[in-house]
């Protein structure tokens, strides 16, 4: 008791402890031994978040490191020895914390369904060829007619997009966006379409403008069909998403052009245990392609009832 009083009365009166050192030297060293830990453990921890990284053992090894880190840099003068078992505690715990990684970052493999069309009742398709050279045009069904025939979309194209995972785990969706490969000059032929008739609503869509280089994106709905809609898809498109194996997303895309002859593929990122990525989306094979109607183009607009072949525009090929 005398002895610590002692050692007290010597730390106020003339600030040396009983080995000689000022008080402000030892707490200056237990600062710099603390921050040295702190250091360590949000280098350790941010590595382990980044690589996302969680659980029992990953805090062990975040512990671990943070403290061999300190060691290391706290003792590489007084004690190299303490120094490099240290920094091989705070080396090993890292290889730990990426084997954990490796580990929990499961294989997925991120579908996507494409389906793309140009739209019947809309611009239909150009297809190669003066109206007289053309096969009889189906009552429905002009999508693949006009795929037999060489047809490519003319004005707009739809595309839908369903996507989603071969596991449960949710990846994240951050955007999805056009990317053109290919511009020319608008190919010529007889545009095939069909006048006043409707088809499915959709309340919500993103639209492309291929007039625009690059192409414009924006964000559109209708209001009509929001009662036709899934509750989910009722409000504007807003990225991110998640998707997995039992919470797929659709996503509409309607594309247009005045211009030119476009060819393009979509790009798709995502995000999923701390990776990132870039999925290359394209017609299943082929380029997506949108043709503008030139002022060279013939044209066959059909009404869109059935009163064929009387109601055939002259010139066109009739209507089985």
């Amino acid at each position: 008791m005398p002895d610590l009083r002692g050692r007290l009365l010597a730390l106020l009166t003339d600030g040396k402890s009983g080995d000689g050192r000022g008080w402000h030297s030892e707490v200056r060293g237990s600062l710099e031994r603390i921050s040295a830990v702190g250091g360590g453990l949000l280098i350790f921890g941010t590595v382990a978040s980044l690589l996302d990284v969680t659980g029992w053992a990953a805090l062990a090894l975040v512990v671990a490191g943070g403290i061999g880190f300190a060691t290391a840099v706290g003792r590489w003068r007084s004690s190299p020895r303490q120094a490099v078992t240290g920094g091989a505690v705070a080396l090993v715990s890292l290889l730990w914390i990426g084997f954990l990684q490796a580990d929990a970052d499961p294989d997925f493999s991120l579908q996507v369904a494409v389906q793309a069309s140009g739209t019947e009742c809309g611009g239909g398709y150009v297809v190669p060829g003066e109206p007289g050279d053309l096969d009889e045009v189906p009552g429905t069904g002009l999508a693949g007619w006009a795929a037999e025939n060489g047809g490519i979309p003319a004005e707009l194209l739809g595309i839908t997009l369903t996507i989603d995972t071969e596991n449960e785990e949710k990846v994240t969706l951050h955007d999805i966006r056009p990317v053109v490969t290919k511009r020319s000059r608008p190919s010529t032929g007889t545009q095939v379409s069909v006048a006043g008739c409707g088809g499915d609503l959709v309340y919500r869509w993103m639209s492309l403008d291929f007039d625009s280089d690059p192409p414009k994106r924006s964000v559109q709905v209708d209001e009509i069909a929001e009662q036709d809609s899934p509750p989910a898809e009722r409000k504007p498109i807003a990225f991110p998403y998640s998707v997995s194996s039992t919470d797929p997303e659709n996503f509409y895309l309607f594309s247009s052009t005045s211009r030119d002859d476009v060819e393009f593929h979509l790009e798709i990122d995502w995000a999923f245990h701390g990776r990132r990525g870039t999925l290359r989306v394209d017609d299943n094979g082929s380029p997506f392609r949108i043709n503008a109607v030139g002022p060279d183009t013939l044209k066959c607009i059909y009404p869109a009832d059935r009163n064929f072949p009387a109601d055939t525009p002259a010139g066109c090929p009739g209507r089985r």
